[in-house]
């Protein structure tokens, strides 16, 4: 059975609905609302966009990030946009341990999944095509 992705991000949801959300939760959300669009978008190159190479050398993420922010497909410019700022509190929330994060941040950070997701949910084939060759050549 396939893994819905969108899962994380309701899972991100119910980690800072808690009474009191603490820093593990917190950083846990923001890292599953990040792995909700990078699985998104991962998925719909594997099933629509001609596949995803199972070679050792797969993109990093910074790649991935790279192909949306060169695409010339407004979409792909705002998918960009986005997943930036959805690395970027994933990034912190792994690895900045002294510098908490907070509820607000996090709240926002998962609006900003759920935009995302409905933009990838919304590509088109010939999208996630453009996105495997900027990706894979």
């Amino acid at each position: 059975m396939h893994f819905d992705c969108k899962q994380f991000l309701q899972m991100a949801e119910s980690l800072v609905m808690s009474e009191q959300p603490d820093q593990a939760r917190l950083r846990t959300a923001a890292g599953r609302a990040y792995y909700a669009v990078y699985g998104l978008m991962r998925s719909g190159v594997e099933e629509r966009g001609g596949g995803w190479p199972t070679e050792s050398s797969k993109p990093h993420h910074t790649e991935i990030m790279a192909a949306l922010a060169e695409s010339h497909a407004s979409n792909l410019k705002e998918l960009y946009e986005y997943f930036k700022q959805l690395h970027v509190l994933r990034v912190h929330a792994d690895y900045k341990y002294r510098d908490p994060i907070s509820l607000r941040q996090v709240i926002a950070n998962i609006e900003i999944g759920r935009k995302a997701a409905a933009i990838v949910i919304h590509l088109s084939k010939a999208d996630f095509t453009r996105l495997r060759r900027a990706l894979f050549g």
